[in-house]
């Protein structure tokens, strides 16, 4: 054999070879891919667990954060209403349930002043009929006016003592 046909047996051997190496890269590729492939997707779900975790317990804390803030806006409000009350309170200003109770007060004395005159319209033909002798009939005792509102006392007062 010449050396012509030794490297010519060589090269092809080498070819062989790299063939070889090449499909065992595959077959290995192929059992390890799969073998990754699995091992990526449990990877991935622990991974998408955590998150969902970590989404719940911040979702969490916001809501807590929310109902605190909601509890002490709560409590501004009210002591502002409160403040204010007693301000307008000290300043003699009625308060909405004060006025509504003189409205309703009101309107019952309007519907029984509108009773009233019908009954004071037959009477006075009756008047008219009796001699001019007799006594006048006295006049009905007119309503009491419903009570100021209170006024704020003077801060001069207790120095004055």
């Amino acid at each position: 054999m010449g050396k012509k046909a030794k490297v010519q047996k060589e090269l092809r051997d080498s070819v062989q070879k790299i063939w070889l190496a090449g499909l065992g890269a595959l077959a290995v590729a192929e059992e390890e891919g799969s073998k990754v492939f699995k091992t990526l997707i449990e990877k991935g779900e622990t991974y998408e667990q955590r998150g969902k975790d970590q989404l719940t317990q911040l979702k969490d804390r916001v809501d807590g954060a929310k109902g605190r803030a909601e509890d002490q806006w709560g409590r501004l409000e009210d002591m502002v209403n409160e403040t204010v009350g007693r301000a307008l309170s000290k300043l003699g200003i009625p308060t909405r349930e004060e006025i509504a109770e003189l409205s309703r007060k009101v309107e019952a004395l309007r519907e029984a002043l509108q009773g009233a005159k019908p009954a004071a319209k037959e009477a006075a033909p009756k008047a008219a009929a009796t001699p001019k002798s007799a006594p006048k009939p006295k006049a009905a005792p007119k309503p009491k006016a419903a009570p100021k509102p209170k006024t704020a006392k003077s801060s001069t007062k207790s120095s004055d003592k």
